[in-house]
């Protein structure tokens, strides 16, 4: 899971336009990753529209940004949410594994003189 693998959080809902700012810069620097997760998951029944959202860190989901036909949780096993490299989102299988972005505090420096 994201969360053990980062030394901090999963990159999220706090400060939306940076998160897809952040994630569109990424696959576009990615090309051969078409999405990234954004940790926000869905649970419930096999009907898309009963589902329940909750992002990761706990916080309410008070904005969506979903792909036309979206969430379908197709064959009832999509209950991850990706961005692709429009911005836009859609439900995928939790067994795919995909990139994740996760933020922390600025500890990297460039050099002073550094190319």
């Amino acid at each position: 899971m994201a969360v053990f693998r980062c030394s901090e959080k999963l990159l999220g809902p706090s400060d939306q336009p940076s998160c897809k700012c952040v994630a569109l810069q990424y696959l576009k620097l990615n090309p051969e990753n078409d999405s990234v997760w954004i940790g926000l998951k869905l649970e419930g029944s096999c009907d898309p529209s009963s589902r329940q959202e909750h992002w990761l860190d706990g916080s309410d989901v008070d904005f969506h940004n979903w792909k036309e036909w979206e969430p379908n949780n197709l064959n009832c096993i999509e209950h991850s949410v990706y961005m692709d490299q429009t911005g836009g989102w859609y439900d995928f299988p939790d067994n795919e594994s995909n990139p994740f972005i996760c933020e922390t505090k600025d500890i990297f420096y460039c050099p002073q003189h550094a190319t």
